[in-house]
Formats: structure tokens, sequence, C-alpha cells
């Protein structure tokens, strides 16, 4: 933990922006581009449920 400790400040920055990045990419409808990209590769997989 405490090798973690040390880094915790720049991995809670970089959640941070993982999350903003998320967030921008639901409002600009991007997840479900990438829903349709995953289709691709799981085509059997039912969505929503």
């Amino acid at each position: 933990m405490r090798s973690l400790s040390r880094h915790a400040h720049r991995l809670q920055q970089v959640l941070g922006l993982f999350v903003i990045a998320t967030a921008v990419a639901v409002y600009y409808q991007y997840d479900t581009v990438v829903t349709v990209w995953l289709s691709d590769f799981y085509p059997n997989a039912t969505m929503g449920l």
C-alpha cells in the first residue's frame, strides 16, 4: 500500500480525467458507437439486459 500511496495523487488525476472523458463521450453519444463496434465481436450477445 505504501508504494501505491506514493502515486495516489497522480493516480487520482488520471482517473479523474478518465471520468471526465467518459462523461463527454456519453454526452456526445459515443457510447453507442462503442456498443455497435463491440457488437461486431460478439454477434450472439444480447445487449440491454
